[in-house]
């Protein structure tokens, strides 16, 4: 609550922008002495296309020599969203998770903008879809250089890499986090850094209440056997109190005690639980989950009654918004025709595999290949969205 609120924003490449792709088409022009048509600027030239997508100079379109294969670094460039999600935010963004790390199986994606999968785990690797906040996701091997792999079951199967700061953990069983003013509950996202040394079945985790603006993000331990829940709660929920817009408080861990939390003043009310009074002092649960749990004094300023929203609540992502079951990161690519795609479709980024059509998918053509193959856009629902190459024969118009 009251932080910035992001919305999706669709971009198209054109020969008239002087962006990144615009600085790689005039070294390629003057490389090659205006030799390379458009569709393969940047990308490298070779091949023939039988069709150039309208409305963009071709500038998203590529194949090597062999015909139909999607070039390194074409990914997601000049296509697709910046995937950004109203009124929400990513907990784990910029946590250091430890190389080599197993985490949970079943983990939820927290990213809120750019890409959510990658061919590989290397830093330079392309980007080929992305992956709505709050979908759950199945994660295959350990950490490497910051990312790793996950399986998304569902009508669009999907396979590749994420980076490990866009996932979170689940709360399957409620508890405290040691050494810190957190408490959380089934539902619950943290933040899983890596294994404690020495303790097996013990993770490093970090959590940040929500509810609150500029929460600090604080760090302790958590049992793998209590984590693995089966989804995000809905954090919308009555209070008994609630700090009013523009006000502070500071959390203290028992009556008269040491100060655990500052809560700074914010935009927005903050929900306050009022879980047993004594005396003068009440010991109170801060926020919308993860909570801060303390104590506060006569002095600090509560407001009794009211009911405040979460900035996770359900219905705050407009990609929810689909017209006529077809989402929204397809219909914004207004410049290419729609199609369908079939049920059973194998989806391929540079000759392999990262997606498999349980469904009938709606998607864009960006272009066709002589070989027989066509790069399109496509999804089946909100969560996933990919870019890749599909035989022209699992196509039909829409």
């Amino acid at each position: 609550m009251g932080h910035l609120t992001w919305v999706r924003s669709s971009y198209l490449w054109n020969k008239t922008q002087t962006g990144s792709l615009g600085t790689k088409r005039i070294l390629v022009e003057f490389l090659t002495k205006g030799t390379c048509a458009l569709t393969l600027l940047a990308f490298g030239c070779g091949g023939n296309p039988t069709a150039t997508p309208s409305g963009t100079g071709g500038g998203t379109g590529g194949e090597d020599n062999s015909g139909g294969t999607l070039q390194d670094g074409i990914g997601l460039e000049g296509i697709g969203s910046e995937m950004q999600v109203a009124r929400v935010t990513n907990p784990c963004e910029g946590v250091l998770v430890t190389e080599g790390t197993q985490l949970p199986p079943a983990m939820v994606y927290q990213g809120v903008s750019g890409p959510g999968l990658y061919e590989s785990s290397q830093p330079s690797a392309a980007s080929y879809g992305y992956l709505k906040h709050g979908m759950a996701v199945r994660t295959v091997g350990a950490v490497e250089q910051g990312r790793v792999r996950v399986v998304i079951d569902g009508p669009l199967k999907t396979r590749g890499w994420t980076r490990a700061q866009d996932l979170g953990a689940v709360v399957a069983q409620k508890g405290r986090i040691p050494g810190t003013p957190v408490s959380v509950a089934a539902g619950d996202v943290l933040c899983v850094l890596g294994p404690m040394d020495g303790r097996d079945g013990i993770y490093r985790v970090a959590a940040t209440p929500t509810g609150l603006d500029g929460a600090e993000r604080f760090e302790g331990i958590y049992p793998a056997s209590r984590l693995g829940g089966s989804g995000v709660r809905d954090s919308t929920q009555p209070t008994t109190h609630h700090l009013p817009v523009g006000s502070s408080l500071t959390l203290v861990n028992k009556p008269s005690g040491d100060p655990v939390a500052v809560v700074a003043a914010g935009q927005a009310a903050v929900p306050v639980e009022v879980v047993r009074q004594s005396g003068d002092w009440r010991a109170v649960r801060i926020g919308n989950g993860p909570t801060l749990v303390g104590y506060l004094g006569p002095h600090e300023n509560l407001v009794s009654g009211g009911r405040v929203t979460s900035s996770t609540a359900a219905g705050s992502d407009p990609e929810d918004n689909a017209t006529r079951g077809i989402p929204a990161s397809i219909q914004r690519e207004e410049s290419y025709p729609m199609v369908r795609v079939a049920e059973g479709t194998r989806v391929k980024f540079r000759g392999r595999t990262v997606a498999i059509l349980k469904s009938e998918a709606v998607g864009r053509e960006l272009q066709r290949y002589d070989s027989g193959e066509v790069d399109v856009y496509l999804a089946v629902d909100p969560d996933v969205t990919v870019r890749g190459m599909v035989a022209v024969d699992s196509l039909a118009a829409y």
